[in-house]
């Protein structure tokens, strides 16, 4: 016969075992069942790739954006790089995206994972043309001047 320290550990283990078995069964579903439901149903526009976009800040700074993008459905993530050149050499600083597409609306948002910088951009883009091209505003905290800027911005996708 069980003693109840015995039935007590059995019931403690067994709760555990089974919390983590639903805690896999609802990962599984969220990473690969609901991921591969959503692009099998999804109809729109596929803008996953490498897109450039190239701007003049100042007469002594030009910037060159290169955003590697992955869509699964209508939700976008990936990586952004921002090269800036100066008379005074290089920047080079990689940033993390994330963002929606509906339609051919897009709307992004970058920001660091770096807790030491401070990085944050919002971006809303309109998909034109056969789908190589993106244009819009994209708006950002300017940490050098201390306030909020803005631009209108073309994405070009690069072609592989």
């Amino acid at each position: 016969m069980p003693t109840a320290t015995s039935t007590i550990i059995l019931g403690v283990v067994s709760g555990i075992l089974t919390s983590a078995f639903l805690f896999i069964l609802v990962q599984l579903f969220q990473r690969i069942v609901l991921p591969w439901y959503q692009a099998l149903v999804y109809r729109g526009i596929d803008v996953s790739g490498r897109w450039i976009s190239e701007s003049a800040i100042s007469a002594e700074v030009t910037q060159t954006v290169s955003a590697d993008v992955r869509q699964n459905a209508h939700k976008l993530r990936g990586t952004v790089s921002v090269s800036k050149i100066r008379s005074s050499g290089t920047e080079l600083v990689s940033l993390q995206v994330v963002g929606e597409i509906r339609d051919r609306l897009i709307s992004l948002k970058v920001y660091s994972n770096d807790r030491k910088r401070f990085a944050l951009s919002s971006l809303l883009l309109e998909v034109y043309g056969a789908g190589n091209v993106m244009r819009g505003v994209d708006s950002w905290y300017d940490s050098g001047s201390g306030r909020i800027a803005s631009q209108n911005v073309v994405w070009h996708r690069k072609q592989t």
